[in-house]
């Protein structure tokens, strides 16, 4: 009878695991990289679509890892298999992706490269900007004890 009763107890904590194990999500790894160099980009973030916030890399490695994302509203996003996943990969100096994933069981490791941004700044002026107290200086004046 003990045994009978351990054998029943096991079934039941096991049939909890697996629920608990469904509802949990898979892990998602996204490496950012920079197209030309291959390597890591510390500054890069990753966001949700229809979220506020977004989520850092790691500034060392690049990587952002994440199985469910809270959103500002306190709804949460769990990764389940089958599922595609978008998300916004953006950061300073680098052309913003959205990025579309189908999420397996396992091995989700994806590589993503980002595009520097080519900006031609040869045509831009400084403006000068005079202020309403400054005057501009006659050159027959002296120096400002005059």
């Amino acid at each position: 009878m003990l045994f009978f009763s351990l054998f029943l107890s096991g079934g039941i904590q096991d049939a909890q695991a697996k629920k608990k194990k469904g509802s949990e999500g898979v892990l998602i790894e996204f490496i950012i990289l920079d197209q030309e160099t291959e390597t890591p980009i510390p500054t890069a973030t990753v966001r949700y679509p229809g979220d506020v916030e977004s989520s850092r890399v790691n500034e060392i490695s690049g990587v952002w890892q994440a199985s469910e994302i809270y959103l500002s509203q306190g709804k949460t996003v769990v990764f389940r298999p089958g599922e595609t996943l978008q998300m916004e990969i953006s950061a300073p100096g680098y052309v913003t992706q959205i990025v579309q994933y189908d999420i397996k069981k396992r091995r989700n490791k994806v590589p993503i490269a980002l595009e520097k941004m080519e900006i031609d700044d040869s045509d831009l002026e400084m403006p000068s900007i005079p202020f309403g107290r400054d005057k501009e200086r006659q050159p027959s004046t002296g120096g400002a004890a005059n």
